[in-house]
């Protein structure tokens, strides 16, 4: 007798990049635990890891359909932490860049591909694999990063030449991202950016806090003010005589 989960193992083998069988993985993978469970009992992450690839090429072609389902997937799948490094390795650099870049450089926020990139970029840098991922790519994934929260201030000629390209002279009519999901996706990943000691330095070499001061002057949700202050007080601080750990986790143990 053919059970359920050989069912779904057809599906990812056969009929993966159809949009019933997406919408199916999507809803069952955001289930708690559920993307975990997939992983440990049945073969469909291998047979998704087997066409990843041609996921990757569906996610960046503007002609697809798919793209927001498959990105949505994704998401999903980047809690677990085998997947996680998976995608981010060199053999499979190609989802990073171009393919997330891409998603993330996009200026269309709206697009449905695009949207999710957030989401998965925030889940990305809370895994290790996937914050030495962008730390090995900062100078090329920062300004992205940074572009939906900046505004058009104008800020000194000196601060402005050390923020990346993609923040630098922005025009007086530039706005600041409407969707809340958004701006606390950047916010949680530049804090997963700050937890050791060379992403907080290599944030103050690119003066994101020059951003980050306009960005306070504008956000008006309490949620996220409270996070960006504590994000600021963070980058403000001196290592060594105001921050004793490299790894902001230590600090926040408590000896039992």
């Amino acid at each position: 007798m053919i059970g359920p989960l050989q069912i779904l193992e057809s599906l990812c083998k056969y009929f993966l990049c159809c949009g019933e069988t997406l919408t199916l993985l999507c809803n069952l993978t955001r289930i708690e635990g559920m993307a975990e469970e997939l992983a440990k009992n049945t073969h469909c992450i291998r047979l998704i890891k087997n066409q990843f690839y041609d996921i990757c090429r569906k996610i960046d072609s503007k002609a697809c359909e798919l793209g927001g389902l498959m990105m949505h997937l994704l998401v999903n799948l980047s809690r677990i932490t085998g997947f996680t490094r998976f995608m981010v390795t060199e053999h499979h650099g190609y989802f990073m860049h171009p393919v997330l870049l891409n998603l993330l450089t996009n200026r269309d926020i709206f697009g449905t591909p695009s949207t999710a990139a957030w989401p998965f970029l925030k889940n990305l840098a809370m895994t290790d694999a996937g914050r030495d991922a962008l730390m090995d790519h900062i100078g090329v994934f920062l300004g992205p990063i940074l572009y939906p929260i900046a505004g058009p201030e104008k800020i000194s000629e000196e601060d402005t030449k050390q923020l990346p390209p993609e923040v630098q002279y922005l025009p007086e009519d530039k706005t600041r991202v409407k969707e809340k999901k958004i701006r606390d996706c950047i916010l949680h990943t530049l804090f997963s950016l700050c937890r050791f000691r060379d992403g907080r330095e290599k944030l103050r070499e690119f003066n994101v806090y020059q951003v980050l001061k306009h960005y306070h002057l504008w956000e008006e949700d309490p949620e996220l003010t409270e996070k960006l202050e504590s994000l600021v007080n963070i980058l403000i601080r001196r290592e060594e005589s105001e921050i004793l750990f490299d790894d902001l986790m230590e600090g926040l143990k408590i000896s039992t």
